[in-house]
């Protein structure tokens, strides 16, 4: 029987109702008198949170609730195009001819026409066997859109018994009987299907063929497709934006707040600050963005600037936080259905499970460092010398002379001499300048020093799994000074692990030291301090300056991995049964997050606020199984690795809540029964 409940409580849009036992989240309800439609959003006993969709004006408490017991759906068939509807499917044509211009609360009136009627084509004959979204007729809505008959989605797969004749019928006579295994379905023109569950494909296919609409400024500016998307932007205030400060994830793997974004977008337009509302267009920005399919590369078009009276907070279990806009949808399992749903930040409470990503694919390749751009870096290695004088030379005969070739390049004649014969040593980024002058390949590493007197080191191209774990180890107990770069630990194989970076990365080598009570290997070279600056290594207040430098983040996993393992190496430790990496700065802390995020990893983040300092917490025999083998297994001889090795192999299987997915009883068993009736 349908529900009967009653109004206790009215705020703007939303209404409580009592006497609501046995109504189900997101279910249809007609409020009031005049029975103004609504939607569950929350259930807390008998009590049920309504969002009601028209004017609640006038309405108040002691009105009676009708229960539907049927989801918010909207009616496909023959008859939607041309129509205009509002955000529920009401035909606003028709209520008007109905009851006037300005329509009245609580009028309900069909989406579709009940009573016209449509030539009906039948492609099927009797006999054959037909499937959920096979198409079994066309109706000809338009001059331009045939219109698919198929069978529904939540139909089941069985064979034609009757198929109408072509002929003129209204989309609420039987036009196909079907037998299945559950007995005979009837198979009209159209069908209603809840607004919150996704239509099921099979393949998605590109779309080729135009839609034309005869519309000439849609068809000339907005073409679309058949079978594609159009796409209205959402009005003021109905929760598209974050606040300053939000990062976005660019399709490169970099983060950047949106407002950063803002500002550089804006640098070429001539807008009104004062405005209270400023959109922008952008080009070329790729985000990672989330579509029906999962997370992918998207182009953004424009960016919105805009004001909000308040915000919504969200802290999630695992140390997640987010400000939105109240009405920013936010992705939330529906334990009754098992369904992902688009939910307004304000309708989420405690308990709520939202749904996150576990991994994030970035297609990224091993990254350049721009050399070209750190200063006073001299050419000093024999071999690199001799290129050097070798590209002068075939860069000389390219133009004509010397002289020539310090205007083509922009280089002062005499600079340019004094390196041609050797009085003094070219800079690097001269050396990479001519390379690509005459479009050679550079070499994969260079031998160089800041000044005559200066050390000599190798400098590699590329940022390497190496070169980004010895960043880690300097990041998590390192500094730097003017002249030279320190690194304390009082691990003796951590020690070990950082000289023999040093030697291969820079064919560097350190002086071992104690300071008070810590171990500190000692690097004096000035060359070695400006690449770790320029790399983004802070040269003060390391503590609130530190994070993860923009060319790891673009880096593959393998690079972002050794990050992580030299960071751990210095900063991390196995406590109990979890892995803890700690820092002083919450933003390097908040930036690692994602890249666990990259590697698949699940974590927690902690705050403490006393003692200002964040943890990032890995629990869970799978996540730190995944954490050893993706991060740590190529230094397992190290005591700290050791460890993890030992207790992952004394442990049985655990399983933490994260891991978990909440469902409702009946629906589980309803799944098991429907694997097995599959399975006969």
């Amino acid at each position: 029987m349908p529900i009967r409940g009653r109004i206790i409580w009215v705020a703007g849009p939303a209404v409580r109702a009592e006497g609501m036992m046995g109504a189900k989240m997101y279910e249809t309800v007609y409020v009031g008198e005049e029975k103004l439609i609504g939607e569950i959003i929350k259930l807390t006993g008998d009590i049920a949170f309504i969002q009601v969709y028209e004017n609640t004006s006038g309405l108040k408490p002691g009105e009676p609730v009708y229960g539907t017991g049927q989801p918010l759906t909207v009616a496909l068939g023959p008859g939607l195009i041309g129509s205009i509807y509002d955000g529920v499917q009401r035909p606003l044509i028709s209520i008007a001819k109905a009851v006037g211009s300005f329509i009245k609360r609580g009028v309900h009136v069909p989406p579709i026409s009940l009573d016209k009627k449509w030539k009906f084509t039948p492609t099927v004959k009797k006999g054959q066997r037909v499937e959920p979204g096979d198409t079994i007729g066309i109706v000809e809505e338009t001059p331009l859109i045939q219109h698919k008959i198929m069978v529904p989605p939540n139909s089941r797969r069985g064979e034609i018994l009757e198929i109408a004749e072509e002929g003129e019928y209204t989309v609420e006579e039987i036009i196909a009987v079907t037998k299945t295994n559950g007995g005979e379905e009837q198979l009209k023109m159209h069908h209603r299907w809840p607004v919150r569950q996704p239509r099921p494909f099979g393949e998605r296919l590109d779309p080729l063929v135009p839609l034309i609409t005869g519309q000439r400024v849609l068809d000339t500016l907005f073409p679309m497709a058949k079978g594609g998307t159009g796409c209205i932007p959402g009005a003021f205030g109905t929760g598209k934006c974050v606040p300053p400060g939000t990062p976005i994830l660019l399709s490169d793997g970099t983060l950047v707040p949106i407002d950063e974004l803002f500002r550089e977008a804006i640098t070429n337009h001539d807008i009104n600050e004062e405005d209270e509302e400023l959109i922008v267009p952008i080009s070329r920005l790729k985000i990672i963005s989330f579509s029906s399919e999962g997370l992918r590369e998207f182009e953004a078009s424009h960016i919105y600037r805009g004001r909000s009276k308040y915000l919504v907070k969200l802290v999630t279990s695992s140390g997640r936080e987010i400000k939105v806009t109240p009405l920013h949808k936010l992705f939330k399992l529906d334990p009754e259905t098992g369904r992902i749903l688009e939910t307004p930040a304000i309708s989420i409470v405690r308990g709520d499970f939202l749904t996150m990503p576990r991994k994030i694919t970035i297609r990224s390749n091993y990254q350049p460092i721009p050399l070209e751009d750190v200063e006073d870096l001299y050419i000093c290695g024999d071999e690199d010398l001799k290129l050097v004088k070798e590209i002068m030379e075939e860069a000389r005969q390219k133009v004509g002379s010397i002289k020539a070739l310090a205007r083509t390049i922009g280089l002062n004649y005499n600079t340019l001499m004094s390196y041609w014969i050797c009085m003094s040593k070219p800079s690097l980024k001269f050396f990479i300048k001519l390379s690509e002058f005459l479009g050679r390949e550079l070499p994969f590493e260079f031998t160089v020093k800041s000044s005559s007197r200066g050390k000599s080191i190798k400098l590699p191209r590329y940022m390497t799994s190496k070169l980004a774990e010895f960043l880690g180890l300097l990041m998590s107990n390192g500094k730097i000074t003017k002249r030279s770069v320190k690194f304390f630990n009082n691990n003796l194989l951590v020690i070990s692990r950082f000289t023999q970076l040093l030697r291969e990365l820079f064919q560097l080598d350190g002086r071992e030291k104690m300071f008070k009570t810590v171990r500190c290997i000692e690097i004096n070279s000035r060359a070695l301090v400006k690449i770790l600056i320029f790399l983004g290594f802070p040269a003060m207040k390391k503590s609130k300056k530190l994070t993860v430098p923009s060319i790891i983040l673009r880096s593959p996993d393998d690079v972002i991995a050794g990050f992580i393992r030299g960071y751990y190496l210095g900063g991390g430790l196995l406590n109990k049964d979890v892995i803890e990496i700690s820092s002083t700065s919450r933003e390097l802390i908040h930036v690692l997050s994602y890249l666990l995020t990259r590697l698949g990893i699940l974590y927690t983040v902690r705050i403490d606020e006393e003692k200002n300092k964040s943890r990032i917490i890995i629990s869970g025999i799978d996540e730190i199984e995944k954490f050893y083998s993706i991060v740590l297994k190529e230094i397992r001889e190290i005591d700290k690795v050791a460890s993890i090795k030992k207790y992952l192999e004394t442990q049985d299987e655990n399983r933490t809540l994260r891991q978990t997915t909440p469902l409702n009883l009946q629906l589980i068993r309803n799944l098991l029964e429907k694997n097995r009736f599959l399975n006969l």
